[in-house]
C-alpha cells in the first residue's frame, strides 16, 4: 500500500500559489504600497490565504482558483498611490 504524505495547510496553499508567488512580476508587487502599511505582495497573499482556509472549511470551492483569484485582485504595475497625469 503506497503511503501519501500529509501536507499541513500552509504547504497545500504554496503549492498551488507557487508559479504566481515566485514569478518575477509578481515579485515586484513588493515595491508597491498598499493599504498605507503594507505592500501588494504581503496584502494579497495575505487575502489568498484567507480565501484558502475559507474555501478548505466549505467544501465544494476550486481551491486553485480561490488562490489564484486571490492572488491577482489587486494585481497592477505601478503605484497606484503615486500622482498621475489627467488623462481626460
Amino acid at each position: 500500500m503506497e503511503q501519501r504524505k500529509v501536507l499541513s495547510l500552509e504547504q497545500e496553499f504554496y503549492m498551488i500559489a507557487k508559479p504566481i508567488v515566485e514569478s518575477e512580476i509578481f515579485q515586484s508587487q513588493k515595491a508597491y504600497k498598499h493599504h498605507k502599511y503594507t505592500n501588494v505582495y504581503e496584502h494579497v497573499l495575505s487575502v489568498a490565504y484567507e480565501a484558502f482556509l475559507y474555501a478548505k472549511r466549505h467544501n465544494g470551492y476550486n481551491l486553485a482558483a480561490v488562490v489564484r483569484g486571490a492572488l491577482l485582485h489587486d494585481f497592477y504595475l505601478y503605484d497606484r498611490y503615486a500622482p498621475r497625469e489627467q488623462t481626460h
